[in-house]
């Protein structure tokens, strides 16, 4: 097949990692069905997509006749999303419905994007439900891909938002290690899947940074150079009260304490660098508020 041939279903089109999962399909002659939730929030792909579907729910008939389906879908991990539905409701639930379905409607591959080291950290939710669809998906029947990135450049624009009103914190000393990724690297990826033959790939950005240097880089790039260090036990001692109040909200704040603790670093598959990304990010920022460089 050539790759005009090969109709492909997108699930979680409208987020970052998805919109850059349609742009790279779209510059690479696939042809792009999303399933979408929210039409509203359609226009990103709107031109890359051929089809755009609005659904309540996942249908054999949107599977019929696609090649593969790649999952982008799942609940993002910003606590400033306050959606009432869980990791497992959205995460877990949905994904695990899509491969079903796909596998029963002879879909050839599923290409899934979960995070690195999911499997070794089942005690954190966000990984647990991770890695109940990669389990899924290896004894489905279908070819499959599972990339694992260790955390994309967008999760950091919580950060820049919080440097831009100068309450960005640094959580504990900051000094254990990642290598994040951006979605572009991702989500060449994922196109590279379609006709790959690697099951698993783990995936990290070329530069490791300590958890301070980000912060440093963000804070920079907002304009701001001082930052404060605030220790972990505080909000440690907080979870316990936290998920009695917001069990959605508990279990992101688990999941980032746990990563300001250790060490996260994914073998090299991306190639931009996390300065370019804020470099870009400040510049777009500056732009709509007709601000000079530096302000």
């Amino acid at each position: 097949m050539t790759p005009t041939q090969q109709p492909i279903l997108l699930l979680g089109g409208t987020g970052h990692l998805g919109r850059e999962i349609a742009a790279t399909l779209y510059a690479h002659g696939y042809e792009t069905h999303a399933l979408v939730r929210n039409m509203a929030r359609a226009g990103s792909i709107r031109g890359l997509a051929k089809h755009i579907t609005k659904v309540q729910a996942l249908q054999p008939a949107h599977f019929r006749g696609m090649d593969t389906v790649i999952s982008a879908l799942g609940k993002s991990i910003s606590p400033l999303d306050r959606g009432r539905f869980s990791f497992a409701q959205v995460d877990e639930a949905i994904n695990l419905a899509a491969i079903k379905i796909a596998a029963e409607a002879g879909v050839r591959k599923f290409i899934y994007v979960s995070v690195y080291n999911a499997e070794r950290q089942v005690h954190l939710e966000y990984c647990r439900v991770h890695a109940s669809v990669e389990k899924a998906l290896a004894a489905s029947g279908l070819e499959y891909t599972i990339i694992k990135p260790v955390a994309l450049f967008s999760a950091f624009r919580d950060l820049y938002d919080m440097a831009l009103k100068g309450r960005l914190v640094t959580l504990g000393k900051g000094t254990c290690r990642t290598n994040p990724i951006h979605e572009k690297d991702v989500a060449r990826l994922c196109v590279q899947a379609i006709n790959g033959h690697r099951k698993s790939i783990s995936a990290g950005g070329p530069v490791v940074y300590t958890r301070a240097r980000i912060n440093e880089i963000i804070a920079a790039g907002a304009g701001r150079q001082k930052l404060r260090s605030v220790p972990v036990w505080p909000v440690k001692a907080a979870l316990p009260v936290l998920r009695l109040a917001d069990a959605n909200l508990y279990h992101k704040m688990k999941f980032f304490v746990k990563m300001m603790e250790e060490d996260a670093i994914a073998p090299v598959e991306g190639h931009m660098r996390l300065e370019a990304y804020i470099d870009v990010l400040s510049r777009s920022v500056r732009r709509f508020w007709d601000l000079p460089s530096g302000a």
